[in-house]
C-alpha cells in the first residue's frame, strides 16, 4: 500500500479573545493623511495605565489592546510629532464587536488660517454660507464674514467648525441647519 502524502495545514492565528482592535489614523490640517513621518503614539486605558508608547509611521496604525469589558476600556489616544501640535481624543471605547477607529488631525506648529473668500465660500458650501447670512442682506453677510476672516480668524475657525458639525447632526427629519418649515 502506498504511503499517504502528508498534508500541511496553514492556519492564521486569531486575535486572542481578550484583545480589542483600535485603528489610529493621522491627518494634516488639510484633512489629508500624513505620509512619510513618524509620530509618537501614546495610548492609556481608562485607569490611566499606559498601553502603548512608541513611534509609529503615519498615517495608519492598527493596535491590538487588552479588553476588560468595564470602564478600563475607555482609552485616551495621544499623538505627537516634530513640527506638529499634539493631538488626542478620549474616550475611545474598546469593544470585541467593532474596531475602535480614531482619526486625529495634527496641525503644523507654524500653521496659519486660510479661508475662502465670501463668494468662493458660497460656491463651495452654500449651506454654511446660508447659515452665516441668516437674517442679513447679502452685503451685510459678506462684510461680516470678511471682517471675521481678516480680523478674527480664530473666531471664524470656531464658527466654521461648529457649522460643519451641525451639518452632520441628523435630527428626526433634518439637520440643525435646515430651515423650519
Amino acid at each position: 500500500m502506498p504511503k499517504a502524502k502528508e498534508k500541511t495545514i496553514t492556519a492564521r492565528a486569531a486575535a486572542p479573545a481578550d484583545q480589542a482592535t483600535m485603528v489610529v489614523t493621522l491627518y494634516d490640517g488639510t484633512r489629508e493623511p500624513i505620509e512619510g513621518k513618524d509620530f509618537l503614539i501614546r495610548i492609556f486605558d481608562g485607569f490611566q495605565n499606559q498601553l502603548f508608547d512608541n513611534f509609529k509611521p503615519a498615517p495608519t496604525t492598527v493596535f491590538s489592546l487588552p479588553f476588560h469589558d468595564n470602564l478600563q476600556d475607555n482609552c485616551i489616544v495621544l499623538a505627537s510629532g516634530k513640527a506638529y501640535v499634539d493631538a488626542g481624543f478620549t474616550p475611545v471605547k474598546l469593544s470585541l464587536k467593532a474596531v475602535a477607529s480614531v482619526d486625529l488631525m495634527l496641525l503644523e506648529d507654524k500653521a496659519d488660517f486660510k479661508f475662502l473668500a465670501w463668494n468662493a465660500l458660497k460656491t463651495a458650501d452654500a449651506v454654511v454660507a446660508g447659515f452665516i447670512a441668516t437674517g442679513s442682506s447679502e452685503a451685510e453677510a459678506q462684510a461680516y464674514y470678511e471682517n471675521l476672516r481678516q480680523n478674527k480668524p480664530a473666531a471664524l475657525a470656531s464658527l466654521l467648525n461648529l457649522v460643519t458639525a451641525m451639518k452632520t447632526i441628523q435630527l428626526p427629519s433634518k439637520t440643525p441647519l435646515e430651515p423650519v418649515t
